[in-house]
């Protein structure tokens, strides 16, 4: 059996210009796992609704 999984992905989340590429808005998991991002305030830092 497997005890735990890190997946480590870094991408880029702005161009030079500051216009976003990719933003983040939650995290979901379907299991009973826990998922930790890192920096977390990179999830929804303009706090758009979900």
């Amino acid at each position: 059996s497997f005890g735990s999984v890190v997946l480590h992905i870094q991408w880029p989340k702005a161009t030079k210009e500051g216009k976003w590429l990719l933003y983040l808005v939650q995290i979901k998991d379907h299991g009973k796992n826990i998922i930790h991002c890192t920096p977390a305030e990179a999830i929804n830092p303009l706090r758009f609704i979900k």
